[in-house]
Formats: C-alpha cells, sequence, structure tokens
C-alpha cells in the first residue's frame, strides 16, 4: 500500500502540493501557537493547533481514500474561513498571512473557485478589519492582494492546461486518440477489481488488422496511419458508453467490454465486424479486421492471463483465414481448437 501511495503523490500533482502544504503551514503556525499558549492566549492557539491538525487529517484522508481533489478544495475552503476568523484574534497581523493562503486556494481549489475564494478573503478581510488598519494599508492590501491573485491564477491556469496535456500524453495513443498501454494495463485491473468485488462478467477482446504491412509497403505509412485512425473511429461509434478501446502497439487494439458475459461477447464482436467490414478501407480497397475475445476468469492471476487467452482466440481467427471472430473457450469446457468463423456463421 505505501508503495501504491509513494507512486501516487508522485503522479499527481494536487496531492504533491497538499502535502508539501501542509508540511510546511504546520511548520510555520505551530511556533506561533506554542507561543501563544506560553502568553495564555488560549483562544487563539487553540484555533491555530485545530487548523494545523484539520491539514494534518485531510492529508491523511486524501492518502488514504484518494479524494485528492474534494480534500484539497475543502483545505482551501478551510484555510479562508480560518483566515476571517482568526482576524477578530489577531486583528491586522493576519493580512501578512494573506499573500500565502492567497497562493494556496489558487494551488489547491484550481484556478476558478481559488479565484473566488481569493475576492470573498480579500473583500471579508477589508471589511472586518475596517478601523483597525489605515485607508492606505487597506488599499495596499487589495491592490497586492489582487495583483498575487491574477498572476497566481495565470499561473494556475497555465498549469493546469500543461498538466491535462501531460496526462493525455501518457494516456492516450497521440495518432487515433485510443487509450494507451498504460491506460489499459490501470483499466483491466480496475475491471478485474470490480468484477470480483460484484460479481459481473467481464470481457475484452484483441482486434488485429489483416495485412496491414501490405498498407504500408505498398502506400507508405501516411495511409496506413489514416487507417489506424479510421478503425479508431468506426469502432468508437459501434462501442458502448462503457466499453474502452486501447492501441496495444502497431496495429493491434484491445476492447475491454464490461458487464459482458459469453453471448454478450460474441453479439458485440459480429456486430462490431459487420460495422467495420463495409467502412474501413486503404488506398487499395476494404481492411479487414481479425478479433478475439475471452472473457474474465476466476482463475485469472491478472490481466495478462486474460489478455493472452483473447489473444490465442485471434490468432486461431487468422489461422482459420483471417476476418473471423475467435472466442477463447472458458477452461473447463475448452475443445481441441478453438471456435473459428467470420461474423454472422455459427460455430458447428
Amino acid at each position: 500500500m505505501f508503495r501504491t501511495h509513494s507512486r501516487l503523490v508522485g503522479e499527481d500533482r494536487r496531492l504533491a502540493l497538499l502535502v508539501i502544504f501542509g508540511v510546511t503551514a504546520g511548520a510555520a503556525i505551530l511556533p506561533f501557537a506554542f507561543w501563544r499558549a506560553l502568553q495564555g492566549q488560549w483562544v487563539v492557539a487553540s484555533l491555530e493547533f485545530a487548523l494545523v491538525s484539520s491539514f494534518g487529517i485531510a492529508i491523511w484522508y486524501a492518502w488514504r481514500f484518494d479524494r485528492i481533489s474534494l480534500v484539497a478544495r475543502s483545505v482551501s475552503f478551510i484555510l479562508t474561513g480560518a483566515a476571517l476568523g482568526l482576524s477578530f484574534a489577531i486583528d491586522e497581523l493576519i493580512l501578512l498571512w494573506a499573500a500565502p493562503i492567497l497562493l494556496v486556494n489558487l494551488m489547491l481549489g484550481g484556478p476558478k473557485m481559488g479565484l473566488g475564494l481569493n475576492v470573498v478573503l480579500i473583500i471579508g478581510l477589508l471589511v472586518l478589519l475596517d478601523g483597525e488598519a489605515t485607508r492606505i494599508e487597506q488599499a495596499t492590501f487589495a491592490g497586492s492582494g489582487l495583483l498575487v491573485s491574477l498572476y497566481g491564477y495565470i499561473f494556475a491556469l497555465a498549469t493546469d492546461t500543461q498538466q491535462a496535456t501531460l496526462e493525455s500524453l501518457a494516456t492516450f495513443d497521440e495518432l487515433t486518440g485510443a487509450g494507451n498501454r498504460r491506460m489499459m494495463e490501470h483499466d483491466l485491473r480496475e475491471a478485474i477489481t470490480v468484477a470480483r468485488k460484484h460479481g459481473l462478467p467481464h470481457a475484452l477482446a484483441v482486434i488485429d488488422l489483416d495485412h496491414f504491412k501490405r498498407v504500408n509497403d505498398s502506400y507508405g505509412h501516411e495511409a496506413g496511419d489514416r487507417v489506424l485512425k479510421a478503425l479508431v473511429e468506426h469502432v468508437n461509434q459501434a462501442l458502448r458508453s462503457k466499453d474502452r478501446l486501447y492501441r496495444m502497439g502497431g496495429e493491434e487494439f484491445v476492447l475491454l467490454l464490461p458487464e459482458t458475459d459469453e453471448a454478450g461477447l460474441e453479439l458485440a464482436l459480429d456486430r462490431l465486424q459487420q460495422h467495420l467490414r463495409p467502412r474501413l478501407r486503404s488506398p487499395g480497397g476494404p481492411v479487414t479486421v481479425s478479433m478475439g475475445g475471452a472473457l474474465l476468469q476466476s482463475d485469472d492471476e491478472g490481466w495478462s492471463q486474460w489478455l493472452a487467452r483473447a489473444d490465442q482466440a485471434l490468432y486461431a481467427a487468422k489461422e482459420a483465414g483471417r476476418d473471423r471472430v475467435g472466442i477463447a473457450p472458458a477452461p473447463e469446457s475448452a475443445p481441441a481448437e478453438l471456435p473459428r468463423r467470420r461474423a454472422g456463421e455459427r460455430v458447428a
């Protein structure tokens, strides 16, 4: 579990920011809380101890339950509320803490929500501290606060855009837009967990373009790329919203079909092949596909065994003449050879 969460800290920017914020904020606030306690300022000290404790609880909750976005936004609300509350106790000294709070709101809450919280904080402090600070101090705080918020908003927006781009590159195939192998492995692990927890059948299929090398050799890789993109486009048109398509490599794709039994798998692959046959073309004419499907079995130790059985069914379909669908039988009822057929044909 620790290794999993360590990887999560490295991959999720918001969780990393949350951890860094919690540690640094605790280190900055705790000395003041202890000093106020020694001075007998119990109310303020208690508030500061409670604030630091809430940061620790929030980080633990995000770490333990993977509710990072919710916790990060909640911390922004807590921080804004705490700043407004502490203004009653420490008066204008809270203004000295305003700049880091404004930045944290944008980093944890996100550009839009963070900017909204910052406007509330700036206006709230100006109203609550009216009479405690001079007009020039209030004007200076308002101006600097708005500038910090504006610059922070631009930075947070650019960071989120870059993060979204990196996540897309890390999880989607750049050429076709299908999920890449990394996303496939993650989703197959999740599918196995869901299937075993709820007792639901799950299926997957391996899709391979027949004689694809001939397209590349005869008409060039640009023509081959167009065929790959067309395949993904047409497959997505035929899928349910919960089905997922991934490019495993080259001209080979993997299709995940959640909550699908053997009859549903056969029907889905037959329909998909019939959908593709009149639509998928290269400069040299029609391009066909072969498919191999397999249901998740209770004795599958992981997704690789599941995928290997679908791959064997694909191999059998290609050996039988291509442009066919093969379904891997359940281990306890496996015949000597895998069924091999064209879409629409019945297995004898």
